[in-house]
């Protein structure tokens, strides 16, 4: 049924719940010294743009400053913290192998997308597109990312599939018209009006559904 497979990267594609945390740990420390999160509130950061997240959180100091700051702090913690899901690669090749287009959109930016992909060693040849937040109008939930995709790719929206693990992607999906898969193997909680056509535990799983079905 389907001929495209669109994931979602952190959470999805890469497990960087560690990298998030740790980095807006040391944020908080450096220039919010008197307001401390919570764990569950940190790990729900990787789902907004960075850009709407730091200017919600930092607003007294420039975007462009802040924004430097971030990425200062979080790229060692990438090499130090970022992984791969279980089975992960040997998933996407065999979809791949089944003639699936594979695709990554993501509201993380382009640069931390391909850096993720590398220190995971997921061949970027394995996808027919990358799209971060900088190559798209608006990021997600808003459409207009999915739109360039089936343009490119010649896709009707009942041959788009959406993989993603928390609301924004499942109300990407839906502002898109395609059916969505959320995987549960995160630290975030699914909200209850998300009801996707699938829910998945794993790699091996989605690999099953969409192979099998």
């Amino acid at each position: 049924m389907y001929k495209a497979i669109v994931f979602d990267m952190d959470g999805t594609l890469a497990d960087t719940d560690l990298v998030i945390v740790a980095t807006y740990i040391k944020m908080f420390k450096k220039f919010r010294p008197d307001f401390v999160p919570s764990l569950k509130e940190m790990v729900y950061f990787s789902g907004p743009p960075l850009d709407l997240t730091l200017k919600t959180y930092f607003p007294n100091y420039e975007y462009d400053f802040i924004l430097k700051e971030y990425k200062r702090l979080s790229k060692p913690n990438y090499k130090k913290y970022i992984l791969p899901f279980p089975n992960e690669k040997e998933a996407l090749e065999k979809l791949k192998s089944y003639g699936y287009h594979l695709v990554v959109l993501t509201n993380k930016v382009h640069s931390a997308t391909m850096l993720s992909l590398a220190l995971m060693n997921i061949p970027t040849s394995l996808f027919d597109m990358i799209i971060g937040s900088d190559d798209m109008p608006f990021p997600k939930p808003d459409p207009s990312g999915m739109r360039i995709v089936m343009e490119k790719l010649h896709l009707q929206s009942n041959e788009v599939l959406y993989v993603g693990d928390n609301g924004v992607d499942f109300q990407f999906a839906e502002n898109v018209g395609i059916d969505s898969m959320l995987v549960t193997w995160t630290l975030r909680e699914i909200p209850q009006y998300a009801k996707p056509k699938y829910f998945v535990s794993s790699f091996d799983e989605i690999v099953e559904v969409l192979t099998n079905g």
